[in-house]
C-alpha cells in the first residue's frame, strides 16, 4: 500500500509539472519578443468556416413540385411519419413555409475544361421532373432550384442514372439572369480517397430549411467506409440494382436529415469527396449518423458519362453463378486472404471464358482490389465499366497456381429502365440504327445460358435504310460484312468503314443488306 501511494505521489507530481510546463510560456532573449501562440482549435474552426464559405456559392436547394398536392409526396418522404406541423406545411403549395414532398441539395459541377455548369444531385431528389429536351410532364410536375445568391430559376434533368442514385440537372440560366460560367463549380475530379477518421464538412438542405438558398452545415468525422445500408437482402434478379447494396458508401458520423440527399460532402481543402444521401439512412432506420456516396474513380466515371449527358454504363464480367469462399477453404492459397469469390460456370463466348476463366477457380482481386465476397466483385467490375480490360487475379486449385487473366468487360444488363434519363446518345445513329451491347437490357436476352457478343438493336429511325430492310428493335446483330463484332465502338468502327451497301448478319443466321 505504502508503495502505491508513492507511485501516486510521484505521478500527479509529474502531470503538474508537465502541465506547467506547457502553460509557461517559452523563454526568449531580452531584445525578442515572444511568438504569437497559436491555438490549434482556433485554425481548425477557421479552416470549417473558410470552407464552408467557398463552397456555398455552389450549392443549390432543390424542390420537387406536383400542382396535385396529394401527389407531392416522393421518395424522400411519408407524411404520415412527420410531425403535424410539417404535414399541414405539405398540403398547400400556396403557403409560405410550403413543404414539397421532395426536396433536397445540389452542387454546382463542371465537365473538365468546359464553361458549362450544371447540377449534380441524387435521382430520388428530381425523379419524375422534366426531361431536357422533351415535352413537360403530364402532371405538370417541375424542378426548382435556388443559389446562394437567393436567385431561383427552373431545371431539367439532363441524365439521370437509378442504380448510382444520381441525376445531372441542366438549370435555366436565362431565368436566373447569369453566365453560367460566372457560377463557381467545386473540385470533383482526382479528389483524394477518404480516410477513416478524417474530417469533413457536409451542407444540406434540411427540412427544406434551406429554401432561401443558404446551405446548413454540419461537420464530423468519416466514420467508416465500404458499407452498405440496413435493408433486407434483395432477390437474385435484383442484385447489383443499386450501387449502395454493393458496399460502395461512406458512413459520417454527422446527422443527415430529410433534405440532405445531393449535398456535398467536403475535406477541409474544399474538394467534394462525397454526395450525401438521405435515402440510404431511411433504408438504414435513419439513426445519428449518415451515409455518402464516395466520389471514387468509378464515381467519377459515371458522373463524367452523366454530365455528358449518357446513359451510364457498368461492367459485366460474364460468369454464370459465383460464391462466397469461406476462409477455412483457402487454406492453400498463397497469403490465405480473408475471403475469396468461386466462379461456379462460365459461359461460352463470355468476356471471361474469351479470357480463359474456367468453373471452380476462386477469384482473389480485381485491378489489384482485394475480392472478398460477391459485392467486392460486382462492384468492382460494375465501376469499371464496358470497354475497359481489367487485371483479375484468380487461384486455380488444378494447378495450384496464381494466375492474372485480362478481361475485357462487356456491359452490365439494365434491369430497370424506367429512371434513366439519357438525352445525348452515345453514338449519331448510323442508317437509322441505334446499337447498344447485346448484353445491355436483361428483359431482352437471348435464351440463358447463350452469351452473345454483337449488338442489341435499341431504336430504328422511320423512312432509314433500316426500316426499309425490315429491321427492328430487339434484333441482334453478330457480324458486319462477316467480321464478327463484340462492342458497339466495334460495330460503329465496322460500318463507318465500309461504303455501299453493307451486310448485316443476325442472331439465327440470317443476314440483311442495308443500302446507303
Amino acid at each position: 500500500m505504502v508503495r502505491i501511494r508513492k507511485m501516486l505521489a510521484v505521478l500527479v507530481f509529474s502531470l503538474g509539472f508537465l502541465q506547467a510546463a506547457l502553460a509557461a510560456p517559452p523563454e526568449t532573449p531580452e531584445n525578442e519578443s515572444a511568438p504569437a501562440v497559436v491555438d490549434p482549435l482556433e485554425q481548425l474552426q477557421h479552416a470549417v468556416e473558410r470552407t464552408i464559405a467557398d463552397a456555398e456559392p455552389s450549392m443549390v436547394s432543390i424542390a420537387t413540385i406536383r400542382p396535385d398536392p396529394a401527389g407531392q409526396v416522393g421518395v424522400d418522404l411519408d407524411p404520415g411519419s412527420l410531425p403535424l406541423d410539417l404535414q399541414a406545411r405539405m398540403s398547400d403549395p400556396s403557403k409560405r413555409d410550403f413543404l414539397p414532398g421532395n426536396f433536397g441539395a445540389g452542387i454546382v459541377i463542371a465537365p473538365v475544361g468546359s464553361r458549362s455548369r450544371f447540377v449534380l444531385t441524387n435521382l430520388h431528389v428530381v425523379r419524375g421532373g422534366p426531361i431536357t429536351g422533351r415535352p413537360a410532364p403530364i402532371d405538370g410536375t417541375r424542378i426548382e432550384l435556388r443559389f446562394a445568391s437567393r436567385r431561383a430559376c427552373s431545371a431539367t434533368i439532363r441524365a439521370a442514372d437509378p442504380r448510382s442514385d444520381l441525376a445531372v440537372l441542366e438549370p435555366n440560366w436565362r431565368e436566373l439572369g447569369v453566365q453560367p460560367s460566372s457560377v463557381p463549380a467545386l473540385v470533383w475530379r482526382d479528389v483524394p480517397p477518404v480516410r477513416k477518421g478524417q474530417f469533413v464538412i457536409t451542407l444540406g438542405n434540411p427540412y427544406n430549411i434551406a429554401r432561401d438558398g443558404s446551405a446548413s452545415a454540419a461537420w464530423g468525422i468519416v466514420s467508416n467506409t465500404l458499407r452498405r445500408p440496413i435493408a433486407p437482402s434483395l432477390s437474385e434478379d435484383q442484385e447489383g440494382t443499386w450501387l449502395a447494396d454493393l458496399r460502395t458508401l461512406i458512413q459520417l458520423d454527422t446527422r443527415l436529415n430529410l433534405g440532405g440527399s445531393g449535398g456535398p460532402v467536403l475535406n477541409l481543402k474544399g474538394e467534394v469527396v462525397g454526395l450525401a444521401t438521405s435515402l440510404a439512412a431511411i433504408e438504414g432506420y435513419e439513426k445519428a449518423g449518415g451515409l455518402a456516396l464516395p466520389f471514387t474513380p468509378g464515381i467519377q466515371r459515371i458522373i463524367g458519362e452523366l454530365l455528358d449527358g449518357h446513359e451510364a454504363e457498368y461492367g459485366l464480367l460474364g460468369i454464370a453463378g459465383f460464391e462466397d469462399v469461406p476462409p477455412s477453404d483457402l487454406s492453400a492459397v498463397p497469403g490465405q486472404p480473408a475471403g475469396a469469390v468461386i466462379v461456379m460456370n462460365v459461359p461460352s463466348n463470355s468476356p471471361s471464358a474469351v479470357a480463359g476463366l474456367r468453373g471452380g477457380d476462386y477469384v482473389l482481386k480485381i485491378n489489384n482490389a482485394d475480392i472478398l465476397n460477391k459485392a467486392d466483385l460486382m462492384r468492382e467490375v460494375g465501376l469499371a465499366g464496358p470497354g475497359v480490360e481489367v487485371d483479375v487475379l484468380i487461384w486455380r486449385s488444378a494447378v495450384a497456381k496464381e494466375l492474372t487473366l485480362r478481361v475485357k468487360l462487356a456491359k452490365w444488363p439494365v434491369v430497370d429502365e424506367s429512371g434513366i434519363v439519357e438525352t445525348v446518345p452515345r453514338y449519331t445513329p448510323w442508317r437509322g440504327l441505334q446499337v447498344d451491347y447485346a448484353m445491355a437490357r436483361r428483359g431482352k436476352l437471348p435464351p440463358q445460358g447463350i452469351i452473345l457478343r454483337g449488338v442489341l438493336i435499341t431504336a430504328v429511325q422511320p423512312g432509314s435504310p433500316a426500316q426499309e430492310a425490315q429491321l427492328e428493335p430487339d434484333q441482334h446483330i453478330t457480324h458486319v460484312n462477316r467480321t464478327p463484332i463484340s462492342s458497339p465502338a466495334e460495330f460503329q468502327a465496322a460500318v463507318r468503314s465500309s461504303s455501299g451497301s453493307v451486310a448485316l448478319t443476325l442472331f439465327g443466321g440470317r443476314t440483311v443488306t442495308l443500302a446507303e
